[in-house]
């Protein structure tokens, strides 16, 4: 069983032709592997948080050079910054605060949806 969203994203999903549908599975991805650094962090001591980060984060390749960044569908995602990786502070989880190099681009779609 699944949850409206999921539900939705799946119908979504299951519409698009197989390069949209990579594209934005490459998307999502990208940013659930950065989103799982925090769950990694949880066993690690608060004091080597900053260094696991940026173990974590050197462990995630961009699948493609197109991808956007979620808060500004302008910009392009060239790089993780994994020495910026900082802990934030939570009693209950690990947020994290990573820099990224972007990009750019005045074009809104990404290269798959060019003609």
């Amino acid at each position: 069983m699944c949850t409206r969203v999921t539900c939705f994203s799946a119908q979504v999903l299951a519409r698009l032709d197989g390069e949209a549908r990579a594209y934005l599975r490459a998307e999502h991805d990208t940013f659930q592997a950065i989103t799982d650094i925090s769950g990694a962090l949880k066993p690690v001591p608060k004091a080597e948080r900053k260094d696991a980060i940026a173990v974590e984060a050197r462990k995630i390749s961009l699948p493609r050079a197109d991808l956007y960044l979620p808060v500004d569908t302008h910009k392009r995602l060239v790089a993780l910054l994994p020495d910026s990786g900082a802990p934030m502070q939570s009693a209950a989880k690990v947020p994290i605060l990573l820099a990224f190099q972007a990009r750019l681009s005045l074009l809104w779609q990404p290269l798959w949806c060019a003609a």
